[in-house]
């Protein structure tokens, strides 16, 4: 039962039921009277003054049920399962303990249709994992909540907090660890339509002819011709595949893949440059809590550096 319910049945508003269970010595006895008889006929048992002053704290943080969502734009859920998520996952429960906040991770229920816990009435707020393919309706949909967007999005950008790797870093990095091997450079993108790899990869073929070496793209491995100095593959799908065609060959190689388990079955394993999920999740817990705290703060950018491993 609820303080509504009560308030009907008495026949007075909601806030009078607030102030008869706070003592307030204004309310008629009369009036108290109804309010105590309609709490016993509907067994409605208050919470105590400790609850309700942690609920009225919790509302002027912007929260009201203590659970926020982290929702990955996609149908498929194997997307829930990938190594970046669950890394994702793991960054986010220290902030998430410390602020009190419980987390669901949610995935799309079909085409152009939000899952139905994303409202007030059972969310806080939510942190979307931005995909290649993010639909463009989907930023439209989110107004209503209290967001932050992990990673770019394709489209416009919908003014909201945002946490993303530093791809330019990344590319740069992997640009001057292979250049200091030779200059002859391979690119290997599949994921052309990525926004994340896209700039990886414009980023690194820019870098490289500015320092007088040589970039051969491809989309895959098998196109990659013999000779090259080091390849450098900007995220996990075209990894273990060129690792097989070029390692042979003694050709350096260095990705950017959020997988360690992959990596490390890798022989010899790659250099890799690792954008730090962990440091992302707890980021985009940061942002959210300000965000609910803070409705009308201007929207915030964080970008996480990465970190190389030899």
């Amino acid at each position: 039962m609820s303080l509504t319910e009560v308030a009907r049945l008495a026949g007075v508003s909601a806030a009078t039921v607030s102030r008869v269970l706070n003592g307030d010595p204004r309310v008629r006895r009369e009036t108290a009277e109804r309010v105590a008889t309609a709490m016993v006929d509907l067994d409605y048992r208050p919470p105590d003054a400790t609850d309700r002053r942690r609920s009225d704290a919790r509302s002027r943080m912007g929260r009201h049920t203590g659970r926020i969502a982290l929702l990955i734009p996609d149908t498929n859920v194997e997307a829930l399962r990938t190594p970046l998520s669950g890394r994702l996952l793991h960054g986010m429960d220290a902030p998430l303990h410390e602020a009190g906040l419980e987390l669901s991770l949610t995935r799309l229920p079909g085409p152009e249709t939000l899952p139905r816990t994303l409202d007030r009435r059972h969310t806080d707020g939510v942190i979307v994992r931005a995909a290649a393919h993010t639909p463009a309706w989907l930023a439209e949909a989110l107004r209503h909540l209290p967001h932050v967007w992990i990673f770019e999005t394709t489209g416009a950008d919908d003014g909201a907090d945002r946490v993303v790797p530093d791809n330019v870093a990344v590319a740069h990095v992997a640009a001057e660890w292979l250049l200091a091997r030779g200059r002859r450079l391979g690119l290997v993108l599949a994921w052309r339509e990525h926004p994340e790899m896209a700039r990886r990869a414009a980023e690194f073929t820019a870098a490289v002819r500015a320092a007088g070496g040589e970039v051969t793209a491809a989309t895959d491995a098998e196109a990659l011709p013999t000779g090259l100095d080091g390849v450098f593959v900007p995220e996990s799908g075209q990894l273990a595949a060129t690792h097989r065609r070029v390692t042979p060959r003694g050709t350096a190689l260095i990705a950017c893949t959020n997988d360690a388990a992959l990596r490390t079955a890798l022989q010899p394993p790659p250099a890799c440059l690792d954008i730090q999920p962990e440091a992302i999740g707890a980021a985009a817990v940061e942002l959210l809590v300000r965000r609910l705290a803070q409705p009308n703060a201007p929207a915030r950018r964080i970008v996480q550096a990465p970190r190389l491993v030899e």
